[in-house]
């Protein structure tokens, strides 16, 4: 008898202890998902410019209700992407061929953008038309998209030595979209000065520009310098 209620006993604590390990799981396995799907998605905000990297995955966000057809297109001037009718399918009824396999609607109302390229820059319009025109018949929302390749490290060229007048510093990068260059003069620490242009010519006869020169090249959303810094 004793040995049957012990027996019983730990059976139900195998079981407690399986289903807890299964609830564990889903919630590793839950916050796990949700890590990959946010991780590295950039949210377009209505009618603001967003700065993405080349590469990144692109969610335009609009409301929605009921049921409804989504136009998703480029202007000026007006072309349109894809569409697609959310009634039993999420398929879309046409895309365009240079967004095959990039391009997604998503039932929370979201138009995604996979692996965002140079060329995906631009203004875009999102609409939504009602099957039901009782409250309305249409909402649409604009968004601009800004896509930047990052820059690459800097390289920097010497034209000169001690027996000529002047000495020419040139920066340049490999890769970068809207690459600005600046050179920053450099001293005790502080910076005392700087040159937005890619060559930067120094006088060795004018102890005033004597001094530590460093290139540094960005864009809007990314920043690259050279390591090593150039003392004249």
């Amino acid at each position: 008898m004793n040995r049957d209620w012990k027996s019983d006993r730990n059976m139900h604590r195998n079981k407690d202890q399986h289903s807890l390990n299964i609830i564990n799981t889903r919630i590793i396995l839950l916050v796990f998902h949700l890590f990959t799907v946010c991780g590295a998605v950039t949210l377009v905000t209505p009618n603001t410019a967003t700065e993405v990297t080349v590469g990144e995955q692109v969610l335009f966000c609009v409301n929605q209700q009921g049921q409804y057809d989504v136009t998703f297109c480029s202007t000026p001037p007006p072309a349109i992407i894809a569409v697609w009718a959310i009634n039993n399918s999420m398929g879309p009824k046409t895309i365009h061929p240079l967004y095959e396999g990039r391009l997604q609607w998503n039932m929370s109302g979201s138009v995604v953008l996979y692996n965002a390229q140079i060329n995906d820059s631009g203004i875009y319009e999102i609409e939504i038309s009602y099957y039901s025109t009782e409250l309305k018949s249409s909402d649409t929302e604009r968004f601009e998209l800004r896509v930047f390749e990052p820059v690459s490290q800097p390289a920097l060229k010497i034209v000169g030595d001690c027996l000529t007048p002047n000495i020419i510093l040139s920066c340049s990068v490999s890769k970068g979209t809207n690459v600005t260059f600046h050179w920053r003069k450099e001293s005790s620490g502080a910076i005392d000065g700087a040159y937005n242009r890619t060559d930067l010519v120094i006088d060795r006869g004018n102890e005033q520009e004597q001094h530590v020169y460093r290139c540094i090249a960005e864009n809007p959303i990314f920043g690259s310098f050279v390591p090593s810094l150039f003392s004249s």
